[in-house]
């Protein structure tokens, strides 16, 4: 049994434009908060190089994308280190949530803080951050199949418009 954007929407009548789409938007069985699905356990991305202290972090374009955990220079002119992720693409590695984006944050307070090295990564860690890119990776995948479902059905708010408040 699998999520549905629908799920716990009852104000959504079944004559509302969304329900009549035929393939329900789903992402399979997900626990958010614990971050556990069967989809995160195959890792997309590789821990590259042998250096796992987490010291200046950053993104290069390279070959899909490298989120380095031990890179030089300012953000502007960030330059690539020898260990990291690869390959993060870009949308990844820019998504924000509350504000925050989290690929980068995640590393960050694992990094040097007040004058002491940063955290050496474990294989949890690891995996850990592999996951993250999954879930981020899933997250934009159903944002677009969502607003691609909105825009088939009219649009924001006529998507979500039913029957009865059409007559209205």
């Amino acid at each position: 049994m699998g999520w549905n954007i629908l799920d716990g929407y009852d104000n959504i009548k079944e004559d509302s434009n969304l329900e009549k789409y035929p393939h329900p938007i789903s992402y399979g069985p997900f626990d958010n908060q614990h971050m556990e699905s069967p989809i995160l356990d195959t890792p997309r991305t590789s821990f590259i190089g042998s250096n796992r202290r987490v010291g200046k972090v950053g993104w290069t374009p390279d070959e899909g994308g490298t989120v380095w955990i031990d890179g030089k220079g300012s953000k502007a002119k960030f330059k690539p280190g020898a260990s990291g992720f690869h390959p993060v693409p870009e949308d990844v590695w820019n998504f924000h949530v509350g504000g925050y984006q989290v690929c980068e944050k995640w590393l960050k307070d694992r990094g040097p803080k007040k004058g002491k090295p940063g955290r050496i990564l474990t294989d949890e860690d690891v995996a850990h951050y592999h996951k993250i890119v999954i879930a981020l990776t899933e997250t934009i995948r159903l944002m677009a199949e969502i607003d691609h479902v909105i825009d088939a059905h009219g649009g924001w708010p006529d998507a979500f418009a039913t029957l009865e408040n059409a007559r209205n």
